[in-house]
């Protein structure tokens, strides 16, 4: 094996061999090369703009949320609500009143999401760092916080005091049905407008808890969810123990992630198909080194009997070969991954690729996991390519020495 290796790389860095061989040998390199950074780049791009979506997720969405397990309100006392801040790893929560409503504007009217929240639910989740004019809601008063698209939609500013904006719900069934309105409606001043790239986010409202709770006619002991901000990472069963015994009511704990399960799925499925389509690219640029070898080999065959003469076997002919693949693909891939790696450095502290129609540099993030699938990705296929084009060299030289 080392007189191989030894001839191998003889073989792959002498100066002696013909231009034509040498050419082949680089343009197989080059085209390697260019398809390893490709494949990095673009999972490193998709990395970035990944966690820059979801960051928006995470200042949307608490860190974990208490749901009803079978009925469709949780009933809790102001006592079992402050007893959920007693547990080690909650450090905020927050009970939450959610429906969907009506707003009307001057003459303008769409669908929304009101969501009634407590005074600390700036705590728990980072809206208030979304918001692009005015402010958080006041407690206490009938404002409202809106999405940017409600906004443009209803064409609604802040603190506009020429007409208030109308949020109307179906009201509860009545006995009484002389004079009965279907509809329950309150006005409400615009406080705060944020913004999202969360289309599902754009068309929520906050407003304060007891506003909520008057235009959805529920009782003060009713809640729909629970919101909670913990300390690091905590196991979401011991979690949910401690919460059902606090509360002796049976509830689900669902996290950030599954909150947005969806988002979650669609990101790690084109993250998918990204890497199987440049993987595709980088098995197209392998086809040059599949030429490379043959046309080694078809050069080389007359010099077998030189080989054999100073004691080299048929099967060392074809690990030569072999090895000289190897070598070819993994010093492809290596400067590949380096010109790639150099380019993810300069784009990210030097940015010369902007969001199209925006001042914002395109996001890129280097991760361990993108840098180990694409080096393992060229060094697999590469030496399966090699070992496809040497299939036959051990056979076909031991026929032409005998």
């Amino acid at each position: 094996m080392k007189v191989s290796l030894y001839f191998a790389l003889k073989y792959f860095f002498s100066k002696k061999e013909k231009s034509v061989i040498n050419i082949m040998n680089m343009i197989a390199v080059i085209v390697i090369s260019f398809s390893t950074a490709s494949l990095f780049i673009v999972l490193s791009a998709f990395s970035g703009l990944k966690t820059f979506g979801l960051s928006f997720t995470n200042k949307f969405d608490p860190d974990y949320r208490i749901k009803p397990r079978s009925e469709k309100k949780l009933i809790l006392s102001n006592e079992q609500l402050s007893k959920i801040n007693l547990i080690p790893s909650v450090i905020e929560s927050s009970p939450v009143l959610e429906n969907k409503v009506v707003l009307s504007f001057k003459g303008k009217t769409m669908m929304a999401v009101l969501r009634g929240v407590g005074q600390n639910y700036s705590k728990i989740v980072q809206i208030d760092s979304l918001l692009i004019s005015g402010s958080w809601f006041n407690a206490g008063y009938s404002e409202v916080t809106i999405g940017s698209s409600i906004s443009r939609i209803l064409n609604l500013g802040v603190y506009d005091y020429s007409d208030l904006l109308k949020i109307t719900v179906p009201r509860k069934s009545n006995k009484t049905t002389i004079n009965f309105d279907p509809f329950k409606s309150e006005t409400a001043l615009v406080a705060g407008i944020y913004s999202s790239i969360d289309n599902m986010s754009r068309f929520y409202i906050f407003s304060d808890l007891d506003f909520a709770r008057k235009i959805f006619q529920k009782k003060n002991d009713e809640f729909d969810f629970i919101d909670l901000k913990v300390k690091g990472s905590p196991d979401i069963e011991d979690l949910a123990d401690e919460i059902f015994k606090l509360l002796d009511t049976p509830v689900n704990i669902e996290s950030r992630k599954e909150l947005n399960s969806a988002v979650y799925k669609m990101m790690n499925t084109e993250n998918i198909i990204l890497y199987f389509v440049f993987s595709l690219i980088v098995i197209i640029s392998l086809f040059s080194l599949f030429g490379s070898i043959i046309i080694m080999y078809l050069d080389k065959k007359r010099e077998f009997f030189i080989f054999h003469a100073i004691g080299i076997v048929p099967k060392q002919i074809w690990q030569i070969f072999f090895f000289l693949g190897c070598c070819i693909s993994w010093v492809g891939s290596l400067l590949g991954f380096i010109m790639g790696f150099i380019i993810i450095i300069i784009q990210k502290n030097f940015p010369f690729i902007y969001v199209p129609s925006t001042s914002l540099a395109y996001p890129v993030e280097i991760q361990f996991e993108n840098c180990l699938a694409v080096l393992l990705t060229v060094f697999i296929l590469g030496c399966t390519t090699s070992l496809v084009a040497t299939a036959g060299i051990r056979k076909k030289a031991y026929l032409y020495l005998n």
